[in-house]
């Protein structure tokens, strides 16, 4: 959905989008999509419902287990309803559209699909009872050959692929330290002399702090593969100067054009989160988040960048995907305080906030 569009969806049709879809089935002769799933309608059966409101608004927090169970079944039904009900399509499309626009989820659905909430819930309660509730069958064409080449990995390269995964996230916690050592010197051991080893020794002194070591194992690495171009990604994040770490990202674009990493790092080192950036430097951090629009860091700082630019309501649209994350958490919280700060036009006010630090991303690549 991120990839598909910047758009700020609401919270709840992100995941009631997802539910609807992980429904398909496949079979050798037909496709069915739209049937329910077994979990999410038991809780809308037997658990008492949260407040459709609460729902549109998701005003509960990300540990309310029981509430966020809810949230996904009444998601789900919510979903469903507006996909398959005659005459739902044009109102749905304003009420999504006006969310875009930054209004309230809660007032655009009473303004676009009906300003009684409480009699809207008894009505889609009895949908998912009536014959109303239907499903779609596909007929599957019938399967055509296809070639495969399958390539096995050498034992080292398929040894350290999870732990390689791990350390490339950029957010390396420090109490992971220890049990990371561990696991890399072992693997090491068992793989001595082969690069995939040196790479994860490389990036274990990188994420840990230990740049000089760092820089020493990547250079004797790009010795051997100077056009490699994660090696130099690596190598620019262990550069001591942001001139030296520029160096090597435009080596990496050189030969990966659309790397967003490199695209966003090169902004980075261009100073893009300490002062106003050339449009040259924002454009090439609009092409980083248009590659990779799920990496909420980046978000972020394009967020920053057009700010300093004056750019408010751009910066406010970047933000918005980020703040309606239905899974919440600090940097939801974080990018919803800023993009209140960028629809008031306040600058200063925004600035500050970026005071107290951009929360980690644990599950993806941060800066």
């Amino acid at each position: 959905m991120y990839g598909a569009s910047r758009t700020a969806y609401p919270s709840w049709y992100v995941e009631g989008f997802a539910e609807y879809f992980m429904t398909a089935t496949f079979k050798p002769d037909k496709v069915t999509l739209g049937k329910a799933n077994t979990n999410r309608a038991s809780w809308l059966i037997y658990a008492k419902w949260l407040p459709t409101e609460r729902v549109l608004a998701r005003r509960f927090g990300p540990d309310d287990k029981d509430s966020l169970s809810k949230f996904y079944a009444q998601s789900w039904a919510l979903t469903h309803y507006m996909f398959r009900t005659p005459g739902m399509e044009s109102k749905f499309t304003s009420y999504l559209t006006d969310v875009a626009k930054g209004a309230d989820p809660v007032e655009a659905f009473k303004a676009n699909i009906t300003p009684n909430i409480g009699h809207f819930e008894i009505t889609l309660r009895r949908y998912l009872s009536s014959k109303k509730f239907t499903y779609t069958s596909i007929r599957r064409p019938a399967k055509t050959p296809a070639s495969v080449n399958i390539t096995t990995l050498s034992p080292a390269a398929g040894d350290l692929l999870l732990v390689m995964a791990d350390l490339d996230k950029g957010y390396s916690p420090p109490e992971n330290k220890d049990r990371a050592t561990e696991i890399v010197t072992s693997l090491a051991a068992r793989h001595p002399n082969t690069p995939e080893a040196a790479r994860a020794q490389a990036v274990l002194a990188l994420r840990y702090g230990d740049k000089a070591d760092a820089r020493i194992r990547l250079d004797a690495l790009l010795t051997a593969a100077p056009k490699d171009d994660q090696l130099l990604r690596w190598r620019a994040d262990a550069s001591e100067t942001p001139d030296e770490s520029l160096d090597y990202l435009v080596r990496a674009f050189k030969i990966n054009a659309n790397d967003w990493w490199t695209l966003w790092h090169y902004a980075l080192a261009k100073g893009a989160r300490s002062h106003r950036i050339s449009d040259n430097t924002l454009e090439v951090l609009a092409r980083a988040a248009e590659l990779a629009p799920q990496v909420s860091g980046l978000s972020i700082h394009y967020a920053i960048a057009l700010v300093r630019s004056g750019r408010f309501d751009k910066a406010e649209t970047v933000l918005a995907p980020v703040a309606n994350n239905p899974h919440g958490g600090p940097m939801a919280d974080f990018a919803s305080a800023l993009a209140e700060r960028a629809a008031a036009k306040d600058e200063p006010g925004f600035l500050a906030l970026l005071e107290t630090g951009i929360p980690p991303e644990k599950d993806e690549t941060s800066a």
